[in-house]
């Protein structure tokens, strides 16, 4: 958080600002699930809100995204950002900013409902992919629109009904992501548990036709684990590294991703690499979907990565928790978001940012 700033005779800086600085200390989601909430924040104390890039790993952010500038234009329109010496950090989003921002009369989920709508407000309005992005994200959505399309030959991809090209999600974190639960602590969670839960879903949600399984989205920083997952699903699969699109399938991740060696590569490769994440990321959690996608029906993860927890965010609260009653339990039969790692055996189920 920004200093006050008192206006001298000839500038235009914003009077009160809040900016979210990106360094490359965490990964791409963990970023964007943290600055969502930092935007919220400067939306509801009046706030002009800023992202600094100065000393982010990843390029700019306007390589990936619109100005936020332009996005939350705050109090004061078009005023300046405040010079770096008066930039104070004041904020760390911990226990603290959960116990205030929580709902604390509610109960195990109910309590996160409002800092999941400070998130879904943000990815609504304030982080949206620039135009560069937004057309690599629609590729990818048109050529998975197309290979449902191959499953069902009535399927017209100019003027399909979203309701006919439902499609699965499947994010498998391999790398540096340790699982949370006990059952699978510090090795990776079997392929195997990603294919029963799709099939699990695709039986339990009748909307969908069980005779006609539908297209898994398969993402995962492990090209192995995504040829290891299309060998145990039966069914049709599709992956940015199976696009005929040399500009989408350039982007899909060589090996798996480890923080700590992100630096390794050359800042090109790593702008590739970050938008292949992110056309990922739009593809498992629905976020940014333009009403004219392909029709995300549920999401398999684990809570472990931040892709898991972003995808309730894209879902939706009711989608992706079902009816969840008085008590915050989740709603098990009605469900669309799959957590293989705990599995609702701990609490929180489900939590929107992680503590670093």
């Amino acid at each position: 958080m920004d200093v006050d700033h008192f206006d001298g005779p000839n500038d235009n800086i914003c009077n009160s600002t809040i900016t979210y600085m990106l360094d490359g200390n965490v990964g791409l989601a963990a970023d964007l699930a943290l600055m969502a909430q930092a935007a919220a924040l400067a939306r509801e104390r009046n706030r002009t809100f800023f992202v600094d890039d100065t000393y982010w790993t990843r390029g700019k952010w306007t390589d990936y995204f619109q100005d936020v500038a332009i996005t939350q234009q705050g109090p004061e329109p078009g005023c300046s950002r405040p010079p770096p010496e008066e930039l104070l950090a004041k904020y760390h989003f911990g226990h603290q900013f959960q116990n205030h921002y929580e709902n604390s009369y509610g109960h195990d989920l109910n309590r996160a409902r409002p800092i999941f709508e400070h998130s879904e407000t943000s990815f609504s309005t304030t982080i949206q992919p620039n135009e560069k992005m937004t057309n690599l994200i629609n590729t990818a959505k048109q050529e998975l629109l197309a290979s449902i399309s191959t499953q069902d030959p009535h399927l017209n991809i100019d003027e399909h009904n979203t309701a006919e090209s439902d499609y699965i999600s499947v994010h498998i974190r391999r790398g540096d992501r340790i699982p949370h639960g006990w059952e699978y602590h510090r090795k990776p969670i079997p392929i195997k548990e990603y294919v029963d839960a799709v099939l699990e879903t695709i039986k339990r949600t009748q909307e969908i036709d069980s005779s006609k399984p539908p297209v898994v989205y398969v993402a995962s920083d492990s090209p192995a684990a995504i040829d290891e997952f299309n060998q145990a699903y039966h069914f049709s699969t599709f992956a940015i590294s199976k696009s005929v699109h040399s500009d989408v399938r350039r982007l899909s991740s060589p090996k798996e991703y480890r923080q700590d060696t992100f630096d390794a590569f050359s800042l090109e490769e790593r702008r590739s690499l970050t938008k292949g994440a992110l056309i990922d990321l739009a593809l498992v959690t629905g976020l940014w979907d333009s009403g004219r996608d392909p029709h995300l029906h549920a999401t398999i993860c684990s809570v472990s990565s931040n892709f898991g927890r972003l995808a309730v965010i894209g879902l939706g609260w009711d989608k992706a928790f079902g009816n969840v009653n008085k008590m915050g339990e989740i709603d098990q039969a009605n469900k669309r978001w799959v957590d293989v790692d705990l599995k609702g055996h701990e609490i929180p189920v489900w939590e929107a940012f992680e503590l670093f």
